[in-house]
C-alpha cells in the first residue's frame, strides 16, 4: 500500500510532457570552462520519476575527478537544452551565477542518442 502523501506525488506532471522525446540513454561529449583543452565524454539517462511527476537525469563523465550526477526536473530550470531537428542529438548549456545577478555560461554538452 502506498501512503497517501506518496501517491499524491506520483501524479504525472503534464507540463513535463515536452520532455518525452528525451527519455532514453544518451552518449555525451563536451567542454567545461575550468578544464580548457579537455573533451569530456560520458553518458546520460533521462527517465520518468514517480510516475511522471518529475524527469530524472542520471549522468556520468569519464574524466577522473568529475562526479556522477542525478537531477530531478520539475518546472523551473536554468539549463537550456536544444533538440536537433532529427531528434537524435541535443545541445545543452547551463548558466552559473556567483553573485545572483550576473549569469555566465558554465557547462556545455552535446548529447547523442544511444538507444
Amino acid at each position: 500500500m502506498v501512503p497517501q502523501l506518496a501517491s499524491a506525488a506520483m501524479i504525472p506532471n503534464p507540463r513535463l510532457a515536452v520532455f518525452t522525446p528525451l527519455v532514453g540513454e544518451w552518449a555525451t561529449d563536451g567542454f567545461h570552462t575550468m578544464m580548457p583543452g579537455i573533451t569530456l565524454h560520458g553518458r546520460t539517462v533521462f527517465e520518468w520519476h514517480d510516475g511522471g511527476a518529475f524527469l530524472r537525469i542520471r549522468s556520468e563523465i569519464d574524466e577522473p575527478g568529475i562526479p556522477s550526477a542525478i537531477a530531478l526536473i520539475g518546472t523551473d530550470e536554468r539549463y537550456a537544452l536544444t533538440v536537433a531537428p532529427e531528434g537524435d542529438t541535443l545541445r545543452g548549456v547551463s548558466s552559473l551565477s556567483k553573485d545572483d545577478v550576473t549569469w555566465d555560461q558554465d557547462l556545455e554538452l552535446s548529447y547523442t542518442r544511444v538507444e
